[in-house]
């Protein structure tokens, strides 16, 4: 049996064990710990995770522990990220700043992130479906059965509110205000509770979906369930509306539940929203996001305007 200290497998008897942890493992194993306990979603848990796995393979590859890592290995490591595209190297910079300066806290090792700049991300085209797409998915719901009214409901609340999918899904009944034409949100982004208005017909939509869903779930807490009488989850939802604009013949745009978040932002501004309120209702931190919207609402009138450009007729 060759000494544990040594890093190398270790066998007893014949039967091979696992390499004990490295140094960078525990690191990134405490730190997840440390989230985990500070209240972090399960889904940012799990996209630490994911982005700090790719730093251990790295370093397991290239011989290096922790102990051996510097700002210019870490430099390195972003590099070979370029290989998936460019915003893989931002978000992997962004969570080794989060990383070191938690051990540097931690006093486990210094902040070797300091010395790196956060590259500025790609500034994606915002998609959203125009108003006789969002019209065909509603026509695709119209009837009384369970589902159709369920689906009506659903996609009258992700248009009229911007909801992402996982504040939809995590909807009870006791979260509407059917006669105040409100929902309370409460969000995994920070665990903030707020309230998002929403229009009338969607305030008939969910009366109707209720009434069907009261027969047919009495018990079920969850707003939004499937045949099963559970609770719908984020895939189910994602693959439903999918589903949806296929049979409604939506082409030139991919349709999920981001997609209608992006449409409601967009048509909110067409229609005179307040981008301050919009921050509010869409639950931003801050206004940056909010202006991409801005952006986009402003090049669709332009180009609105180029079309029917009154002071071309003269």
């Amino acid at each position: 049996m060759q000494n544990p200290g040594s890093g190398k497998v270790v066998s007893l008897r014949g039967v091979a064990l696992a390499k004990p942890p490295s140094q960078l493992d525990d690191a990134v194993a405490s730190f997840l710990l440390d989230r985990r306990a500070n209240g972090v979603t399960k889904a940012t848990l799990d996209f630490y995770r994911y982005q700090l796995l790719h730093l251990q393979k790295w370093c397991a590859a290239n011989g290096l522990d922790l102990g051996d890592l510097s700002t210019q290995a870490l430099r390195s490591f972003l590099v070979t990220r370029q290989d998936f595209s460019h915003n893989a190297v931002c978000e992997s910079a962004r969570r080794l700043r989060t990383f070191f300066s938690w051990c540097a806290n931690e006093q486990i090792c210094p902040n070797l992130s300091a010395g790196i700049r956060l590259p500025r991300r790609e500034i994606k085209t915002i998609q959203s479906l125009s108003l006789i797409q969002v019209k065909a998915l509603l026509d695709q719901c119209r009837g009384s059965t369970f589902q159709q009214r369920r689906d009506d409901a659903l996609l009258r609340v992700l248009v009229d509110s911007g909801l992402r999918v996982g504040e939809l899904v995590a909807l009870d009944v006791p979260h509407l205000d059917l006669d105040g034409c409100r929902v309370f949100v409460r969000t995994g982004k920070g665990r903030k509770q707020r309230i998002v208005p929403v229009g009338a017909r969607t305030i008939r939509a969910l009366a109707k979906y209720l009434a069907v869903r009261s027969r047919e779930y009495p018990t079920c807490e969850a707003l939004f369930v499937g045949h099963n009488g559970r609770r719908m989850t984020t895939r189910h939802a994602h693959n439903h509306i999918c589903r949806l604009a296929k049979r409604a013949g939506v082409e030139g745009v991919r349709c999920s539940p981001h997609v209608l978040r992006h449409t409601f932002a967009k048509l909110f501004l067409e229609r005179g929203g307040s981008v301050f309120v919009l921050q509010e209702i869409l639950g931003h931190n801050s206004l940056a996001m909010t202006r991409r919207y801005v952006a986009l609402a402003n090049t669709d009138v332009a180009e609105a305007h180029r079309r029917a450009s009154p002071g071309d007729l003269f």
